[in-house]
């Protein structure tokens, strides 16, 4: 028996309800495809290592753009797998987990309501008909799932799987009278969907105008949390998974789905601003690790966009005082982030990793580095494509 294990909560360094799986798996001499993703990866492969189990494969993802073998963990140096991603297309990527799928006869995930990422290898597994072991770390129990139907009836009992009394409809769209009762929507925002003539937006639309209004993060932080809230995202992941099924199209084309619509999400966009807010924060390393260069924006009578380079600075305050006190009519200006890497050759470089868009008073907009074409200027809510990783290396010579 051939057993995916996956999981942030795989919590193994203490005796619990997950070793107690895990050591039944050990009985069964099952072959164990783990991974090196994350912290639950870890503890998973200290436990079999202690355990001494050596029926155990590693696999790795890695880029195809990526040029630099980057060390992975195996703690066991068990066998070892290594699969090509597609790029940075998408912020999660499910070509590991779908070869999984086919590949392995079950699944043991350790889950939590909120890590959307073990949702999806949840799903397709089922959408395999493969039995999945889960651990529920909400509410610290097993469960053993055979179908998307079983799966469908236990989420039920969790959360809300209907879309009575949220605003968005099951073709992802919104009614524009129910969204103007939102206190959070700024000004700006309302002026320009009131003048929609069907009385519905899509939440693509809606989305591209949010991040690419001048309205502070944090008044989008605000107007977005509430979005996601409103946002039934498990019932539009299994009704992909079930048109998938009764459609029997290629695989391919349902894990493209999933990505997608997690792509394109509130959840996701509530995930990036939480994300962007603890790099204003300089939370993301130390100060020594980040180096923030300013441009200041000017935009030309053709329309297009000059940055004019300005220098270092310290952090997004002492940036944002230089735009306030700017001789020049400028239109505000962009501060990229760059962030202290460890490599092999050179041993270490700097890597761009996001940028911030800024008016002379606020932050209203960020980018993050996925690909190295600046394709989404202010968006970064609604990617049109993830090429390549960003390859905008500051290289230490010494």
């Amino acid at each position: 028996m051939k057993i995916y294990c996956n999981g942030s909560q795989m919590v193994c360094n203490k005796r619990n309800l997950i070793t107690e799986q895990l050591n039944n798996f050990i009985r069964l001499n099952a072959k164990l495809v783990i991974s090196d993703h994350n912290y639950g990866d870890h503890e998973l492969q200290q436990f079999l290592d202690d355990s001494a189990y050596k029926n155990v494969t590693v696999a790795f993802t890695r880029a195809m753009s990526e040029f630099e073998e980057w060390p992975h963990e195996n703690i066991g140096k068990w066998p070892f797998r290594e699969f090509l991603r597609r790029d940075y297309e998408h912020s999660i990527d499910l070509t590991l987990v779908s070869t999984m799928a086919d590949e392995c006869d079950e699944a043991f995930f350790a889950w939590t309501e909120s890590d959307i990422e073990v949702l999806l290898g949840i799903l397709c597994f089922l959408s395999n008909d493969k039995i999945c072991t889960i651990y529920d770390a909400d509410y610290e129990k097993i469960i053993k799932i055979s179908s998307l139907d079983d799966f469908s009836h236990y989420l039920s009992g969790k959360i809300k799987l209907d879309n009575n009394g949220t605003i968005i409809s099951s073709e992802n769209t919104i009614r524009i009278k129910n969204l103007l009762l939102h206190e959070e929507l700024p000004d700006e925002i309302r002026i320009i969907i009131s003048s929609e003539r069907d009385g519905i937006i899509h939440k693509s639309e809606l989305k591209k105008t949010i991040c690419k209004s001048k309205v502070s993060i944090s008044k989008k932080r605000e107007l977005i949390a509430k979005l996601a809230a409103e946002e039934n995202l498990y019932s539009e992941l299994i009704g992909l998974v079930r048109g998938w099924k009764c459609a029997t199209e290629k695989k391919e084309n349902l894990y493209m789905l999933l990505m997608e619509a997690w792509e394109h999400s509130f959840w996701n966009a509530n995930n990036d601003l939480h994300i962007a807010q603890s790099w204003i924060n300089q939370s993301h390393g130390c100060e020594d690790d980040i180096a923030l260069y300013l441009y200041e924006r000017f935009y030309l009578d053709n329309g297009k966009v000059n940055d004019i380079p300005v220098g270092m600075y310290s952090d997004i305050g002492e940036a944002m005082y230089y735009l306030q006190c700017s001789p020049f009519d400028s239109d505000g200006g962009k501060l990229e982030v760059w962030e202290k890497r460890e490599g092999i050759i050179p041993s270490f470089h700097y890597e761009h990793r996001i940028t911030f868009y800024l008016n002379h008073k606020d932050v209203y907009g960020f980018e993050f580095m996925r690909a190295a074409d600046l394709i989404n200027d202010c968006d970064p809510f609604e990617p049109v494509t993830y090429r390549s990783k960003n390859r905008n290396y500051m290289n230490n010579r010494d």
